[in-house]
């Protein structure tokens, strides 16, 4: 892990996790909603095909994955703020030795 992390970037990222985990979501609720309407139906074209399954599982193995690396990224957050890892968004003041000129 690097010494210092910018707080602000690691919100910012977390932001466009969170877009990416909502999209991944309503898809997942948009197939599951479709393979439960066919159940209704005589023939089940997309309960019968394969690739729903996978469709279901990929998008399932996205959102924990996503999940967990925000998880992740709230530790990373409770860590800056505590300052176990510095912040590279706070400027730091240093003294610097006058020389006799």
């Amino acid at each position: 892990m690097p010494n210092e992390l910018s707080r602000s970037d690691v919100l910012e990222e977390m932001g466009e996790l969170e877009k990416d985990l909502k999209t991944f979501q309503e898809a997942l609720m948009l197939i599951e909603g479709r393979c439960f309407e066919a159940q209704d139906q005589r023939y089940h074209p997309i309960l019968d095909w394969q690739g729903a399954d996978a469709a279901l599982f990929t998008l399932k193995t996205c959102v924990q994955k996503i999940n967990g690396v925000l998880l992740d990224y709230q530790d990373v957050l409770r860590r800056i703020d505590s300052g176990e890892i510095p912040n590279r968004d706070i400027r730091r003041l240093r003294l610097v030795e006058e020389e006799d000129g």
